[in-house]
């Protein structure tokens, strides 16, 4: 609340990560440098919605740093399949330096383009198939402070108003003031660490902070009226409880949760929220159009089968769309906007993603791990179904994913017990 209410505090508070981030990539500590990654990412939808004066990639350059001086520090070389994600995406810049005048505006398109796909290449040159002693219960934690900070803006912001009316689309004013579908996609992601968190952790089932925390975000979600935000979270839960309701030692926490949130949701939840809109909450959850997404995907997949191979250039999308849709408008859905920007080219780097995605899931252990492992991708997988790559997000997600998914030879990881250590992959043998 203090950063929003006070920009120049945000500004301060980016600095100091930003700083942060730096340190932990020259001492290479990997707990630390997680630390970071994670925090970056919860931090970086506060400081947008707090109008800091930085970098609008501050978060992404801050990964980049800290992951690939750690990467370098260890004396790490990344995976083949790794390379094969990041380096197809690096033909098109010629072509829009050589599309484009102004080679100014050029610069902004390329970086802001592919400043999330390097930091996701420098996240798995450091972790991926990496052993590494982390504690992801105190990753957990990190992640959900600025997350939480989110949510409380975005509440505050809404009780400053003195009238909140709600339509059948995005609402700004439950989101911030700021982009609902960025604001509802970080509190997804702490939707999904919570439920993690009361599944996987024992004890924290009789934590009523953490089913209250739980709770604020649920319902600050619902009301931005971002669906894509609401199925993200809802995919990576459902995948993670039909992995845990195959084990007999998750099974009953899955149903018991499960009936739970349905009785809730349907005696409570829904006709309190659909009250409190005026019946807007129905109609927009019930509402089966795209929010134009479709129409912004089609001209992608035009300018893909105009130029096929290398595509019209890395962030070009976004200028000709005007010539196609009467206005500039950014890419809405990654995987078409690799295909319409990098052609095939860039489809091989998507298949690269792919299989670096799906040994993650095979190599972590079974049970908790491998549900929080497939929960974790679906998210990331489902953000980049129906959003651009503008986010830290799927990199912190993906970043949790390759430290969950150790090497068998290592210690697997402890679920449901009392210790402090529960979710530590630790080097001892098992």
């Amino acid at each position: 609340m203090l950063l929003r209410a006070n920009p120049a505090a945000a500004t301060a508070h980016g600095v100091l990560v930003a700083g942060a981030a730096l340190l932990a990539g020259v001492a290479g500590r990997l707990q630390t440098v997680a630390s970071v990654i994670i925090y970056v990412a919860a931090s970086q939808v506060l400081w947008r919605m707090s109008d800091a004066a930085l970098p609008h990639m501050l978060g992404m350059y801050a990964v980049i740093v800290a992951a690939g001086l750690a990467a370098l520090r260890r004396g790490r070389w990344p995976s083949l399949l790794a390379l094969t994600y990041v380096l197809p995406l690096l033909p098109s810049v010629i072509i829009t330096f050589t599309a484009m005048e102004d080679w100014d505006r050029a610069r902004q398109l390329v970086a802001s383009n592919l400043a999330g796909p390097v930091a996701l290449f420098a996240v798995f040159w450091l972790f991926y198939n990496r052993p590494a002693r982390c504690d992801i219960s105190k990753l957990v934690w990190i992640g959900l402070g600025p997350l939480a900070g989110v949510a409380a803006a975005a509440f505050w912001y809404m009780q400053s108003l003195e009238e909140v009316r709600f339509r059948s689309e995005s609402s700004f004013a439950a989101s911030g003031g700021f982009g609902p579908n960025q604001v509802a996609s970080a509190l997804s992601l702490g939707i999904v660490l919570l439920v993690a968190v009361l599944w996987l952790r024992a004890g924290s089932v009789r934590s009523l902070w953490v089913w209250g925390l739980l709770g604020f975000l649920l319902v600050q979600t619902l009301l931005t009226f971002s669906r894509a935000g609401v199925a993200m979270a809802l995919g990576a839960v459902v995948t993670m409880s039909l992995i845990l309701i195959r084990s007999r030692r998750f099974r009953l926490t899955v149903v018991v949760f499960a009936l739970m949130a349905f009785l809730i949701a349907d005696r409570l939840l829904i006709p309190w929220l659909n009250r409190y809109t005026k019946g807007a909450f129905v109609e927009r959850y019930t509402d089966p159009r795209l929010s134009n997404r479709d129409v912004i995907a089609k001209t992608d997949i035009q300018m893909f089968l105009e130029n096929p191979i290398f595509g019209v250039g890395l962030g070009m999308g976004t200028e000709l769309r005007e010539a196609l849709m009467g206005a500039r408008i950014a890419a809405h859905t990654e995987f078409t906007r690799i295909l319409g920007e990098h052609g095939l080219v860039g489809g091989i780097s998507m298949i690269a993603l792919f299989l670096m995605l799906l040994n993650l899931v095979r190599r972590a252990p079974p049970g908790g791990a491998r549900a929080m492992v497939a929960g974790l991708l679906v998210w990331a997988w489902l953000y980049f179904a129906v959003n651009a790559f503008r986010l830290v997000l799927p990199v912190a997600a993906l970043a949790l994913a390759c430290l969950l998914a150790a090497p068998k030879t290592w210690k697997q990881l402890q679920n449901g017990t009392r210790s402090r250590r529960s979710w530590t992959i630790s080097k001892r043998g098992a």
